[in-house]
């Protein structure tokens, strides 16, 4: 088992584009996100997520005993909330 441990997880609004850890893509200015810092084996970390996509990320723990260990940039972002977010930038339907 790899040594993991969180310090923080906190709500932010974007002041810069950034990129969810989760599914790659880009976080927009002025959109809501979660910042996580931790530690895992030895190496600080700090990533940014999708609300959604951090779920995806907690739901998939609970379905592996309690652990998710994945490839930055490589999961996939739920579907809704692609669309709710191109709706939300004005982007066409």
């Amino acid at each position: 088992m790899s040594g993991y441990h969180q310090f923080s997880c906190n709500q932010h609004t974007a002041r810069k584009r950034h990129r969810c850890a989760w599914c790659g893509q880009g976080i927009e200015i002025g959109e809501q996100y979660m910042r996580e810092k931790s530690v895992y084996d030895g190496a600080h970390q700090s990533h940014a997520w999708h609300f959604e996509c951090l779920d995806a990320c907690h739901d998939e723990a609970r379905e592996e005993g309690g652990t998710c260990e994945f490839t930055l940039y490589s999961g996939d972002r739920p579907s809704a909330a692609i669309g709710r977010s191109e709706s939300q930038a004005g982007g066409v339907a």
